[in-house]
């Protein structure tokens, strides 16, 4: 999506090339409205019941509010036992600086 002023700013999520699934975070703040959709949208990725992992392109990311950050807590709790079991990792591109994580530390 373009940055045009008036748009509202989304994280692209991209199954198409499933497993392996891509976040694209937009260069400005997300509306609460589409932060919950894009947290949503990744919780129900484990509902396909199959091992997947996401990559988070977020070089141009905006850090989220704390209420975002809140909301984000709280569904990742809920969905604890499932991301567990069936997320095998993640990769985050940001700037300067790229971050792995293995959900099977």
């Amino acid at each position: 999506m373009s940055a045009r002023s008036g748009e509202p700013a989304r994280v692209v999520v991209d199954d198409s090339k499933w497993p392996r699934v891509y976040a694209i975070w937009p260069p400005r703040s997300l509306a609460d409205e589409e932060f919950e959709a894009m947290v949503l949208a990744m919780s129900a990725l484990a509902e396909r019941g199959q091992p997947y992992v996401i990559i988070h392109d977020a070089r141009k990311a905006v850090r989220p509010t704390p209420r975002q950050r809140a909301f984000a807590a709280a569904q990742q709790k809920r969905d604890a036992e499932k991301t567990k079991r069936l997320l095998r990792g993640t990769a985050r591109s940001e700037e300067h600086t790229s971050e792995l994580q293995s959900h099977h530390d």
